[in-house]
């Protein structure tokens, strides 16, 4: 479900990662699926709390927000997604986030190691999705379609 790199140290999955849990704990479906989380249901409840939400179904509630928000690292090895389309590459020492929507007629990319190289291509399928889907802040100027 997820690949381990030792040179440099990363980590390769389709999603990404729930915070605090190591990656050999992951359950399937973060792995595969997770985008908007909201930890702050367990420090506030004390009850563990690992859903996750597309940014559609939490976007008015500022306490949910994408995982990388939350990842703080995880011995330095730096963690490379995709599974979220995303208007850019979100690039940080802690994590990596390369699908540009290609399916949707937007780019697609790739991550060049190990010098660190985020390389884009246009996409030939030629799809106009602007009428079905709305963007999401991720960041400053990060977003994502849903």
């Amino acid at each position: 479900m997820y690949i381990e790199l030792n040179d440099p140290d990363a980590i390769v999955v389709h999603a990404g990662l729930f915070p605090s849990i190591p990656v050999y704990n992951q359950s399937k479906h973060h792995l595969l699926h997770i985008q908007m989380i909201n930890p702050i249901i367990e420090e506030k409840s004390g009850i563990a709390c690992t859903v996750s939400k597309w940014p559609s179904k939490c976007a008015h509630d500022a306490n949910w927000k994408f995982w990388t928000h939350f990842w703080n690292g995880h011995n330095s090895v730096q963690i490379i997604f995709g599974h979220t389309g995303l208007n850019k590459p979100i690039f940080d020492d802690r994590f990596v986030g390369i699908d540009l929507g290609c399916c949707f007629g937007r780019q697609l990319a790739a991550y060049i190691l190990p010098e660190k190289a985020i390389v884009t291509v246009p996409s030939h399928i030629k799809i106009n999705v602007s009428a079905r889907i709305k963007k999401y802040q991720l960041y400053d100027d990060v977003y994502t379609f849903s």
